[in-house]
C-alpha cells in the first residue's frame, strides 16, 4: 500500500512537472504581434522569464490641497463625474454634481494646469449655443434648459466623450439615473453643454436585473452604478452594484457587495458579460466592492474600485471607511488585483479624504501624467462624524507608471528579464524609464536572419548590448553604438532582454516609427505624422 501511494505521488509530481514545462515551452515558441501597442508591465503579459528581478506597485501622489472645496452656501458636496484634457481647447474640463442640493445639477469647472479650477456657467448662446461666462458660485450646465428628461434629479452619471461619433451632436455623452426610480438613461450634446435626453424610457435600471434573474434570488443589483466609454471595442461598459440578499431579509453583518458587468454597443440594449469584481480572504471579513469606475490607458483597462470596510472589519482603522484601489484586465471583465492597499492616498484624519473616498472619472494623461480625480470626506460611512469636510481631490502619476521593474536586491545582482517572442512594427525601441539610480541595457535576440529582398544579403546584426540607459525620460530611445534604427528587424520575430543596475525602474517599452510624434495613449499607439 505504501509503494502504491509512493508511485501515484510521484505520478503527480511527473504530471505537474510536465504540464509546467509544456506550458514554458508553449510560452517560448508563442509569438505575439505587439506592433506599435505600448507594453505596460503589470502583469507577465509579454514576460517569458525574470531573474532576480521584483515586480513594484506604485501609488499616487496626492496633490497638497483640494482642487475645489464645497462651497457651504450652494451644496454640502461635490462629486466630480468626468474630467478630460480638451486638446483643441487646450484646457482641462470638468463635469461634476452640487450633491444634496434639491435639483442636483450638472456642473462644470476649467482649469489650464488640471490643480487650479475655476467654475463657469454655460448659458444660451445665439443659434441654440452655450456660451461660457464666470460664475463665482457653482457653474451650472445649461440652467435654462426645458428637457424634462434631465430636469428630474440626478445621482449616479456618467459622461464621456466619444471621438469616433459619426454624428456631431453626439460626439459628448451620458448616462444618468433619476435617482427616486433608478432608472438609467442616455443623452447626448454636441459641446458638453446643452444636453438631450434620448427619451423616456429607461434602458437599464435594477429592477430590470432583478426580473431577469429571479431565479437566483439571493444577488440583486442596486444603487451605485456607472458606466464608461470602452474605445478598443467602441462601445460602453456598465460596472453594476450587485448585494447579496434583499433589504429587510438580512442583517447588515450579512451584506455583502460586488461587481458585475454589461456591456453596449448603442447605449439601448446591454449584455451582461463573464466574470466579476469581488473581495475574498485576502482583505478579511467586512470588505465588499462598494463602487468601481475605469478607463482605458495604453490598450489596457485600468479599475479604480472602492473598497468599503463595514464594522466588522477587523481593523478599527478600517471601519466604515472608503478606499480607491486599483486593478488590471486586458479584456475589461477579467481582473487582476494586486495590491490590496489605497492607490490613491487617504487624508489626514479629520481631513478630505480621511473617511469616504469615490472616484468616478477617468485618469486624464497630460504632459507625461496621469491626473486622478476623486470625491473625499472625512465623515464616516455610517455618518457618526457630525460636521465634516468635503472637496474634490487630485493625485498624480507618472505616465505608465503602475508598476515597475526592478533589481530583487540592489546594488547585487542585476534583473535579467526576458520577453516572449515578439513581432513588432517600427524603426526604433522606446523605453519609459527611471534609471538615475543605475542603468538599464537592451539586447535584442533575433530567431531568424533577414535577407533583403533585392541584393539577397543578410542584414546587418546590432551589437549584442545595447548603449546603457540612465537618467529619467518616459522615452528614453534605445541605441547600440549610436543607432537606434531597428527598421531592419520590422516584422521579425526577436525576444527583448533588459539587464536592469542598481535602483533603475523599467514602466514599459514601446516600438513605434520615428515619424511618431505624438501617442494615443487610450490605445496605446504612436499617432504618425503625414
Amino acid at each position: 500500500m505504501i509503494l502504491f501511494f509512493a508511485a501515484v505521488v510521484f505520478l503527480c509530481r511527473a504530471n505537474i512537472a510536465c504540464t509546467q514545462e509544456n506550458e514554458f515551452t508553449q510560452q517560448y515558441l508563442e509569438i505575439l504581434d505587439v506592433g506599435s501597442q505600448k507594453q505596460l508591465l503589470f502583469d507577465d503579459h509579454v514576460i517569458l522569464e525574470a531573474v532576480d528581478a521584483r515586480r513594484v506597485f506604485h501609488q499616487a501622489t496626492k496633490v497638497a490641497e483640494p482642487v475645489i472645496v464645497t462651497n457651504p452656501a450652494e451644496e454640502e458636496e461635490l462629486s466630480c463625474r468626468w474630467v478630460m484634457y480638451d486638446e483643441r481647447l487646450g484646457r482641462f474640463r470638468m463635469w461634476y454634481l452640487a450633491v444634496n442640493r434639491a435639483d442636483l445639477p450638472l456642473c462644470y469647472a476649467e482649469s489650464n494646469d488640471g490643480i487650479h479650477w475655476v467654475r463657469r456657467v454655460a448659458t444660451p448662446g445665439s443659434q441654440g449655443t452655450a456660451r461660457l461666462e464666470p460664475f463665482n458660485k457653482t457653474g451650472i450646465v445649461d440652467p435654462n434648459s426645458t428637457d424634462a428628461g434631465l430636469q428630474a434629479p440626478q445621482y449616479e452619471m456618467a459622461v464621456w466623450y466619444d471621438s469616433r461619433e459619426i454624428d456631431p451632436q453626439k460626439r459628448y455623452k451620458m448616462m444618468f439615473d433619476k435617482h427616486e426610480s433608478s432608472m438609467h438613461c442616455p443623452a447626448y450634446s454636441a459641446d458638453g453643454y446643452s444636453w438631450t435626453a434620448a427619451g423616456e424610457t429607461a434602458v437599464w435600471s435594477p429592477k430590470m436585473i432583478r426580473a431577469a434573474r429571479r431565479k437566483k434570488p439571493d444577488w440583486y443589483t442596486d444603487e451605485c452604478n456607472h458606466f464608461i466609454h470602452d474605445p478598443l471595442r467602441n462601445r460602453c461598459i456598465g460596472m453594476m452594484r450587485e448585494r447579496l440578499g434583499y433589504p429587510g431579509t438580512l442583517t447588515s453583518a450579512d451584506y455583502f457587495r460586488r461587481i458585475i458587468f454589461y456591456e453596449s454597443e448603442d447605449l439601448v440594449h446591454f449584455q451582461k458579460l463573464d466574470g466579476h469584481f469581488t473581495t475574498d480572504r485576502v482583505d478579511g471579513a467586512g470588505a465588499h466592492i462598494y463602487w468601481m469606475t475605469g478607463f482605458v490607458n495604453e490598450g489596457v483597462y485600468i479599475g479604480l474600485p472602492t473598497v468599503f470596510y463595514t464594522a466588522e472589519a477587523a481593523r478599527q482603522s478600517q471601519r466604515d471607511r472608503l478606499w480607491i484601489c486599483i486593478a488590471f484586465s486586458r479584456d475589461g471583465s477579467h481582473w487582476s488585483w494586486p495590491q490590496r492597499r489605497p492607490f490613491l492616498p487617504r487624508g489626514e484624519e479629520g481631513r478630505i479624504g480621511s473617511g469616504m473616498m469615490f472616484t468616478h472619472s477617468q485618469g486624464v494623461v497630460h504632459e507625461d501624467k496621469i491626473y486622478f480625480y476623486y470625491n473625499g470626506s472625512s465623515e464616516l460611512h455610517d455618518g457618526s462624524e457630525g460636521p465634516h469636510q468635503s472637496g474634490l481631490g487630485c493625485a498624480t502619476l507618472r505616465v505608465d507608471g503602475y508598476a515597475s521593474l526592478q533589481a530583487q536586491s540592489p546594488p547585487g545582482s542585476p534583473a535579467i528579464v526576458l520577453t516572449k517572442m515578439l513581432r513588432y512594427q517600427g524603426d526604433r525601441l522606446l523605453v519609459n524609464a527611471d534609471a538615475r539610480g543605475g542603468k538599464i541595457k537592451v539586447d535584442l535576440l533575433v530567431e531568424a536572419t533577414k535577407v533583403d529582398a533585392d541584393t539577397g544579403d543578410a542584414t546587418k546584426q546590432l551589437p549584442e548590448t545595447s548603449d546603457p540607459i540612465t537618467g529619467d525620460s518616459p522615452r528614453h530611445v534605445v541605441t547600440w553604438s549610436g543607432n537606434g534604427d531597428l527598421k531592419q528587424f520590422e516584422g521579425v520575430p526577436i525576444r527583448v532582454r533588459f539587464t536592469i543596475s542598481g535602483n533603475a525602474k523599467l514602466y514599459s517599452f514601446q516600438f513605434a516609427p520615428h515619424t511618431a510624434r505624438r501617442f494615443d495613449h487610450q490605445l496605446g499607439l504612436p499617432v504618425v505624422s503625414q
